[in-house]
């Protein structure tokens, strides 16, 4: 079982998702064939490379930082991005965002992996 509590992510708003279930999806995992997209896009949730039937309504975990635009373009809820950046420094998004360290990103991919 995966200990949130032991991972800690950086940003700027805090969204009303106390209290929710909400699906985690890995980046990766949801390519939009449909538009030509493929793995290396969709695992760094670049715009247009996520597949909305897969991310809607979840969380998606993405490898590397970005904007968040494609996440949200997919009807996703919110992102977690797996990168390293200055642990003083925070970023605005258009959905809720964190951003957590590699290491925590591997272990929230192998939980992932681990659950349906």
């Amino acid at each position: 079982m995966l200990r949130a509590n032991l991972m800690q992510g950086t940003s700027i708003n805090r969204f009303g998702f106390l209290g929710s279930s909400i699906p985690l999806v890995y980046g990766g995992y949801a390519v939009n064939v449909s538009a030509g997209a493929f793995y290396e896009a969709s695992r760094y949730c670049a715009t247009g490379s996520l597949n909305s039937n897969i991310v809607k309504n979840s969380i998606v975990l993405c490898d590397g930082a970005n904007r968040g635009n494609g996440v949200l373009m997919a009807s996703a809820l919110g992102t977690i991005m797996s990168a390293t950046i200055d642990s003083d420094s925070a970023f605005s998004f258009p959905l809720p965002a964190t951003i957590i360290s590699v290491e925590d990103g591997a272990t929230l991919l192998a939980y992932i992996q681990s659950t349906r």
